[in-house]
């Protein structure tokens, strides 16, 4: 056999070991991406031999509060930012202590059955707090879970807005700031605390806050509309002055 009989012979040897393609003959790029996509599959398998995924990434922040379009990891950044007369919608529970003193408005609605909550103590000196419930913090020690009122003529209102307190840390509840000037509005809100004292009833006068209210300044008023008080409270709407409106609420005292 000559030397172009051999050489041709080896060729179509060579080619007849070749992955077959659709047509039976694999070209040389075909052939080039079969090998590399053998590697990373054997790259791959080496490092990951059970299939699991082995990379590490950031863990992602959650956000807890939107103005517009635009999401923020905490709800202080999100009240900077927004400007007067713009609505902050929570976007999950809170932990943060704050305050509002520009006419915006916190809407804290998670759905038809319930609302997001700010775990903290609140400072409301100006706008609108709605859908929401308020807790303070089991790290604070004075229970201190909202102040509420301004020396300014500002604009106040709390709508269906939920302030627990709580009965082991009571130094301090919920306040309206001494010399308030400005016009207050509250309704369809639930203050109450939770007190399970067994058949302990020694002092439960003393175990929290309702609504604690300062002397009035000049201007401003309060309007409580709907609301329902319930809990051990010590003070229920106690040192009013000024001018005030009380229209159907509901006052109980619970002690177990």
């Amino acid at each position: 056999m000559n030397k172009k009989k051999s050489k041709a012979l080896a060729f179509l040897l060579a080619a007849s070991l070749l992955v077959p393609s659709v047509n039976g003959i694999v070209s040389a790029a075909e052939l080039d991406n079969v090998k590399s996509a053998n590697k990373v599959v054997a790259s791959q398998e080496a490092t990951n031999p059970d299939g699991s995924d082995t990379s590490t990434q950031d863990p992602v922040t959650q956000n807890v509060a939107k103005v517009g379009d635009k999401e923020y990891a905490t709800l202080e950044s999100a009240i900077n930012a927004a400007g007067e007369g713009a609505t902050i919608t929570l976007l999950g529970n809170v932990t943060e202590d704050i305050t509002v003193n520009k006419n915006i408005t916190i809407d804290g609605k998670k759905d038809d059955k319930s609302n997001y909550v700010i775990i903290g103590n609140t400072k409301l000196e100006n706008g609108t707090l709605k859908n929401t419930t308020l807790k303070p913090k089991d790290t604070d020690a004075t229970g201190s879970v909202l102040q509420i009122g301004s020396t300014a003529e500002n604009t106040i209102n709390m709508y269906g807005v939920t302030v627990e307190y709580s009965v082991v840390n009571r130094s301090g509840g919920s306040n309206v700031i001494g010399g308030n000037n400005s016009n207050i509005t509250i309704e369809k809100c639930l203050f109450i605390n939770n007190p399970n004292n067994g058949e302990n009833t020694i002092d439960v006068s003393n175990w929290s806050f309702g609504l604690s209210m300062g002397t009035q300044g000049s201007k401003g008023s309060f309007t409580f509309r709907n609301n329902e008080f319930r809990g051990a409270f010590r003070t229920m709407l106690p040192s009013i002055n000024g001018k005030v409106t009380i229209d159907n609420n509901t006052f109980i005292s619970i002690i177990y």
